[in-house]
Parts: structure tokens; sequence; C-alpha cells
């Protein structure tokens, strides 16, 4: 009687083992609250299936409910941030797997030598089992990488979009060897089915999945040929192709219910084909040399870190190994490779690393190819030896920077400005970063002052955006009515002509900037807030108070006063980020503001208690520590650590002295 591991492939042995000690680890780093950039909104809108930003994401939304729901008595966001973790780990399983059907097919044991005794020899040292180690160590290391670790650390797109690249290619792999075969010639491949649904459903969580296009085109037409027959069967694909698409009918179906978080109202034609097109982001992909040059240079120095000198290496033999044994899958990941490389280059968006991993992929095959090599010529223990050595090196690595077990920043600072608003404010923010999207969490999904209303000023430039804002707040924008169908018109006017001559484009903004000012006179019973780096033009003509991570609009200029700020904040220093360095400038700033207006009304003593406080918020770093960035934004966080140097110097230059450091 066979026990169940006996009753497992080798391969199988090692994507189960693969995804155990993945697992493990993500769990054990992973966040246990939402973070920055946009995981609050992806949590809120999974929590209680709202419309995310485009594309959507209809496939991530429904799945992350359906776990919500699965485990109603724990927070959600938890559960969405352990989703996100088994999703990685899953596709670190998957990459195991896929990179042993890669080695099986192209370094069979003994391959390569017209000599038997050979070939003999060197299937003793290697076998079947070295095989499956390297697929193991390969696709651990990479998933020990920073690049693919990132993903797990909370609820993104990007984990279960992992997911996706490695299950389509793995379909799409044995597709291809039915469709080799004389059964698979005569009929439809159930593999084909598969993968083109497979495909379809990728499709719904994430539009970069095309990167795999080029790749997949040439091994397809290498192994059909270009024929009927081969058009045929690219056709016999579509059906399962669209039905891997229906998912997308949550959005307009969902839409027409107007839940409360319902980005872009896709529930006519062109709003849904505007959404899952992400017509909104077309700005941010750009043919600049500057852009792909920056992007590149980033992805290049991060592929160094993520690998080492040690797995670069590994990966350049093993590349070359699979040129000498069997070029096809040289050229298919070299084609995969490039593909990222060149289309993540042409985004001109701050967070790129998550786009670059279809380019892990290639690597973890590489690096597979190349333990397979050093278990051939140095035996099997040699290559476990090998494996062994590159996994740990990226563990120990990069486990304490990719910790955000303990990073609750986004939430501290999400509480922080919530909690210290007046009722019923109105707070408008360019912050989603930080903490806006944190908010729409907090507010509708935890309860935490949903009093409040805040406002994004990029979306208040959105016709859907004041619609929904009508539609959920009319008591607010009744009054401003005709001042918001004045700038619908312009919005719909600047969509039809994008290039609209200067004359225009100012009438436009000042439609905008009208808008947002007859909301505020006309709504007195509200108090209104921006916060720091909002346009100056916003709110033209009223002063603009620093009341705790706020700015208060007021017409009197007669001093305003408040308690001193005791705010909810716990350090994360566990590497150099520039959200966590923006978080402490934020705080920063914005006692620096205080102790300047304490000052500005001969109240010197306050003015000093907050310029020394916002010392307090320092994170920490050097210039140094700083890593490469996209779009060299490293240059924006070392200028941010050169002001805490400064202040640190003038505190200590005029401890004795009259003087203040508020400036």
């Amino acid at each position: 009687m066979t026990t169940p591991l006996r009753a497992l492939s080798s391969s199988s042995i090692a994507a189960v083992l693969a995804f155990g000690v993945i697992a493990v680890t993500y769990i054990a780093t992973m966040s246990r609250t939402y973070g920055f950039i946009d995981r609050g909104e992806l949590a809120a809108v999974a929590s209680s299936l709202g419309i995310a930003h485009p594309t959507g994401y209809p496939t991530l939304t429904l799945l992350g409910h359906l776990a919500v729901g699965l485990f109603p008595g724990v927070r959600p966001v938890l559960t969405l941030n352990v989703l996100s973790a088994l999703w990685t780990a899953t596709a670190v399983a998957l990459a195991a797997l896929l990179v042993h059907r890669v080695l099986r097919s192209t370094l069979p044991a003994g391959s390569g030598t017209q000599d038997p005794r050979k070939a003999s020899a060197r299937k003793a040292r290697s076998g079947s089992f070295p095989l499956a180690a390297a697929s193991f160590f390969s696709a651990t290391f990479v998933g020990l990488s920073t690049t693919w670790w990132s993903q797990a650390a909370g609820f993104e797109v990007y984990s279960l979009h992992a997911v996706f690249l490695t299950l389509v290619t793995l379909l799409f792999l044995r597709y291809l060897e039915d469709l080799d075969s004389p059964r698979g010639r005569a009929r439809f491949s159930r593999w084909g089915i598969l993968f083109s649904l497979s495909l379809g459903l990728s499709f719904t969580n994430h539009l970069s999945t095309v990167m795999l296009a080029p790749a997949f085109f040439f091994l397809f037409f290498r192994s059909a040929g270009l024929s009927a027959r081969t058009l045929r069967e690219l056709v016999r694909l579509v059906p399962a192709f669209a039905a891997g698409l229906l998912p997308y009918a949550y959005l307009p179906l969902r839409a027409a219910m107007h839940p409360r978080l319902d980005w872009g109202n896709p529930d006519t034609l062109e709003r849904f084909l505007e959404h899952v097109t992400g017509a909104q982001f077309h700005f941010a992909v750009l043919f600049e040399t500057r852009i792909f040059r920056q992007q590149t240079e980033f992805f290049v120095k991060t592929l160094l870190s993520d690998t080492s000198l040690i797995g670069l290496a590994v990966a350049a033999f093993g590349l070359l190994h699979l040129a000498r044994r069997g070029r096809v899958h040289a050229l298919s990941t070299g084609i995969l490779f490039l593909t990222c490389a060149v289309v993540s280059g042409l985004y001109d968006i701050n967070d790129i690393g998550n786009y670059y991993l279809p380019a892990f992929v290639a690597v973890a095959i590489w690096v597979a190819a190349g333990i397979a090599f050093a278990a051939e010529r140095f035996g099997g223990i040699a290559g476990c030896a090998l494996g062994a050595l590159l996994v740990g090196l990226n563990a120990g690595r990069h486990y304490h920077p990719m910790n955000e077990r303990h990073n609750t920043l986004a939430e501290d600072l999400t509480w922080n400005v919530l909690q210290n608003l007046p009722p019923r404010s109105v707070v408008i923010s360019g912050h989603w970063d930080y903490w806006v999207s944190g908010s729409l969490y907090a507010q509708e999904i935890e309860g935490l002052r949903r009093d409040v209303l805040v406002l994004d000023p990029e979306g208040l430039r959105s016709e859907t955006y004041l619609v929904n804002l009508k539609r959920n707040e009319p008591e607010l924008w009744k009054p401003v009515e005709n001042e918001t169908r004045a700038f619908i018109d312009w919005i719909r006017e600047f969509r039809k002509s994008p290039t609209m001559p200067p004359v225009e484009v100012e009438a436009y903004y000042t439609a905008y900037y009208s808008m947002i000012s007859a909301l505020i006179e006309r709504t007195p019973d509200r108090p209104f807030f921006v916060t720091e780096w909002t346009d100056p033009r916003i709110a033209e003509g009223y002063h603009r108070v620093p009341t705790k991570l706020a700015y208060r609009l007021t017409e009197d200029p007669t001093y305003l006063e408040q308690s001193f700020p005791e705010y909810r904040f716990r350090p994360w220093r566990n590497r150099v980020d520039p959200y966590v360095v923006k978080v402490s400038e934020i705080y920063t700033a914005s006692l620096l503001s205080r102790a300047r207006y304490e000052e500005e009304h001969g109240r010197l003593d306050e003015a000093r208690r907050y310029g020394l406080s916002a010392l307090g918020f320092d994170p920490g770093f050097s210039e140094s520590e700083v890593p490469d960035l996209p779009l060299h934004i490293e240059d924006q966080i070392v200028e941010v650590l050169r002001s805490y140097a400064a202040l640190r110097e003038r505190v200590r230059r005029d401890a004795q002295s009259d003087e203040l450091p508020v400036r």
C-alpha cells in the first residue's frame, strides 16, 4: 500500500514543500492591517462588494468577499492579507511545477551527449530527483526575492496576478504537449480549455497578463506552424477565453445597485469599456526615453539586489545550459524577460516593481537550469547545496526588510487624521497613498468617523465621482448643483478634446475651483479642511490654519486654539521605504506649520514645543541607506532626510538661544 507522499510525483512534492516553506514565511511577515497605496481601497471594496479603481478587478473582489464571508469573526483586512499571502505562496508552488516541466522537457537526464557511458554516468549523478530539487530551490529562491515577497505583505491585485501568471503558463505548456500528440491533433484538448479559461480570468485581474503574449505566440506557432488548422485551433480557444472574462459582468451589474464604493459607475457600455481598459490611467503609459531609462535602471538594480551576484551567475549558466540542450525554452524565456522589461519600462508610475513579476518567472527557470547543470557536473548533492545556498542568502538578506508584521503606519495616520477632526468635517486631501485609501476601509468597513467626508481632489475632476457624491451626500451637493453642472460640462468638453487651447483649459480649471469654493461658502455648518501639499488654488482666499494633521479653511484671521496633539504613532524602520519617509514628513510638516502659526501669534513657548515635537518623527535613516527607487524618487527621499538633519542641527545649535526650530 503506497503512502500519500509516495503517491505524489517528485515535482508535486517539490511544489508542496515550496508552498509550505513560503506560506509559513509569508504569513509570519505579512501586515496585520491595511497598508499604503491601494490596499485600503481594495480591502474595502472586497469586504463590501464595491467597485475598485480601473480596471475594476472583479475576480479579486469576488474571491476576497468570499474569503471574508467564510470567517465572519475575523477582522476583514486580516483575512484578506492571509488570502494574499496564500495566493503568493500558491504562485511559488505553481512556479516549482512550471520549472520542473520545462527542465524535464529540455534537460532530460543524460541528454546532450552521444556517449552512452557518459549519459549513464550523468544519469547516475543527477537522476530525476535533482530536477525536482532544482525546481524547489529556484521557486523558493524567487519567492524570497523582494519583488515576489512584497506581494504577500497585504491585499493587492498582484498576489492573485502571480497565481495567474504561473498557472496560465503551466497550463499553456501542458496544452502544447497535448497539441503535439496525435490524439491532440484529432480533437480539442481539455488542457486548451483550461488554458484559455484561466487566461481570460487572468485578464479580469490584471491587464499586464498581455506580457505573456509574445512568448506564447512564439511557442504556439513553433509547435503548430502557420496553417489553416493552426488558425482553427486559435478560434477554438476563443469560447473558453470569453467564459473566463465573465467576471467583468459583475461591474455593470453591481454598479446598477449603486454601492457606496462605486469607482467609475460602469453601468453603461461607454463607462464600462473605459473602466476595464483603464482609460483613466493611460496617461501613465509613455513612450519617453527618460522614463524608460529610469525604470530600466531600477529594474536592473532590483534584479541584482533580489538575486545577488551568485544568483545572477547561476541564472546565466542556466540560460546557457538551456540554449545548448533546447533553444526553444531559452528563446521563449528570453522573450518573456525582455517583453516584461520593455513594456514595464514604459509606465510612469512609482510602484513599477510589481510589473516585473513575469521577468522573475523566467529567472526562476534559468536558476533551476543552473542548479541542474551543477547537479549534472558535480552530483546531486552539489546541486542541492547550491540551491540551499541561494535560498538561504535570500531568506537571510530579505527577512528583516520584508517583515511588515508591525508596520501600522498607514492605519495610524488614518486614525490620527480622522479622529482629530471636528464632527461632520469635510477634508480635501490628495494623500491617497498614505491614508485616503485607508480611510475607505476604516470608515466603510470598521465605522471609524463616518461623519467625516473625505474628498479626493483628483476625484472631484471626474463626472462619475461627482455623481456618486451627489447620490451619497445629497444635502451637501444640492446648494452647488449649478456649479457642479457647469463643471461637468467642461469635463465632457475636455474628454472630447484633451488638447484644448490654453484659454479653455484655464476656463476648465476656473470652473473646478469655483465649484469647490461654492461648496465651502454654501455649507457653513460643516468645517472644511485641506491637507499638506494641496493645490493652493483650492479654496483660494481662505486662511489655512494648521489644525492637527490638516489645515482648517476659514475667512476669519482670528487665532484658533487647539490642544496639543497626541498621536498614535508606532515607528517602523525595517527598510528605507519612500512611503515610510513621506508619512514621517507629513507629521513633521504639520507640527512645524503649527509652530510657525503659534510664533506668528506671539505664543513662543507653544511654538518651541511644536518645533521640538516635530523632530520626534524623524524616520532615523541615513542618506547612505536610501536604495535606488523608480523614477529616481530616491532624490526626494534624500532631500527629506537632509531636512531632518538640518532640523536636528538647528535644535542642537539653538538649544541655549531664544531662536525657534520652526523654519
